[in-house]
């Protein structure tokens, strides 16, 4: 009998001591038998350019994801998983000196985002900002273990009835005769808790369906900014501007009408003008806006083309700030998830309060767009 309550007593206390230990959701460790085919997505949030080795757009369950920073000075970063601190860095050193900087977690059950904070001085310094991206929409594709020989489509009609994926709101859903593959596009609203937990319970309820994959969309694949505080402007106010008629005119600032008669001079004189349908209007619409009343309170600023490689891009113009007499033009940059095959060109034109600057004539320019 002794014997039989000290077995219990210590059966007892290793629950106990199991309670108490109970790991947090991005440090624990799964089991094999909890690690499953499904991949999840891992987005990242700011100071990426610091990130030394790219990361994986997609991890198992379980898998440790281990990320190598530069080391700040003055500074340190924190690590947040779906928006839960979960560490702060570790030196790693090699040859007995410090080389960079470690943070880890233990990927979770979900799709997840990874936000690097930083504390210290580098908040002030970082050269470039980085935005979170508009969802546009979430995809699940569920694969099926059809034989090919077999008609997919009536299956996959059958199936949505049979599950009930034609009772719930969604934007559209995709099947094809030769695709075991079922795809659902949902708005980013009509992905509630209950549509999520419904379609993946559909693989433990149907043997037929061997993974479900999910799959965020974004209008842009990413944003971004330089900084204004990284260029001294954190107690500046910018200057107003107002966007303006470019007309194939050439970078410069351009503060009289004898800038815009040689500017047309050049125009004329490239090769490429020639091929110009409408030149007369081009050249008509130039010289009437910009004309001597226009010059008399107001300078021209004609930036760098801007050249990316794609249409779907876009950019706006954030901020213009004035020191030692250069012009620093912040642009915020958007480039598109999924955008065309041609170059895209973008070129500002920029009319700006002459009586902002003292000596117009040596006016600079600089304009702040690459990520660099």
């Amino acid at each position: 009998m002794k014997r039989v309550l000290t077995f219990i007593l210590f059966i007892f206390v290793i629950i106990l001591v199991g309670c108490d230990q109970t790991p947090s959701e991005y440090n624990r460790k799964y089991t094999r038998k909890e690690k499953n085919l499904i991949e999840y997505q891992l987005e990242v949030e700011g100071a990426k350019e610091l990130i030394l080795e790219e990361l994986n757009e997609k991890y198992n369950v379980g898998d440790k994801v281990i990320i190598k920073m530069s080391i700040i000075d003055n500074a340190d970063v924190h690590l947040y998983v779906n928006d839960e601190f979960v560490c702060s860095q570790t030196v790693i050193e090699e040859e007995g000196s410090p080389s960079y900087w470690e943070l880890s977690f233990i990927m979770p059950d979900q799709d997840s985002k990874i936000e690097l904070k930083t504390s210290g001085e580098f908040e002030e310094t970082q050269k470039i900002i980085y935005y979170d991206r508009e969802v546009a929409a979430i995809w699940y594709r569920i694969l099926f273990n059809y034989d090919d020989n077999e008609s997919m489509m009536e299956r996959h009609k059958d199936f949505i009835e049979a599950s009930g994926l034609n009772k719930f709101d969604y934007s559209n859903i995709f099947y094809f005769n030769t695709s075991p593959y079922i795809s659902i596009v949902l708005k980013p609203e009509q992905e509630t808790i209950e549509v999520s937990e419904f379609i993946y319970k559909l693989k433990q309820k149907y043997s037929s369906i061997i993974s479900i994959e999910r799959k965020v969309e974004y209008f842009s694949s990413k944003i971004y900014m330089h900084n204004p505080k990284y260029y001294g402007f954190e107690n500046q106010e910018p200057i107003p501007f107002v966007m303006n008629y470019v007309g194939y005119l050439p970078k410069g600032i351009y503060t009289k009408v004898e800038d815009i008669e040689n500017a047309i001079k050049e125009i004329q004189d490239n090769d490429g003008w020639k091929y110009v349908y409408n030149k007369e209007q081009i050249l008509d619409r130039i010289t009437t806006i910009y004309n001597e009343e226009y010059f008399e309170k107001h300078i021209l600023v004609i930036t760098d083309t801007i050249v990316t490689g794609s249409g779907s891009n876009r950019q706006t113009l954030e901020y213009i700030y004035l020191k030692d007499n250069t012009l620093y033009i912040f642009v915020k940059m958007y480039y598109a998830s999924i955008g065309t095959c041609d170059m895209q060109y973008k070129t500002f034109g920029l009319t700006l309060d002459r009586s902002l600057f003292e000596d117009v004539d040596n006016l600079e320019q600089i304009l702040l767009w690459n990520e660099k």
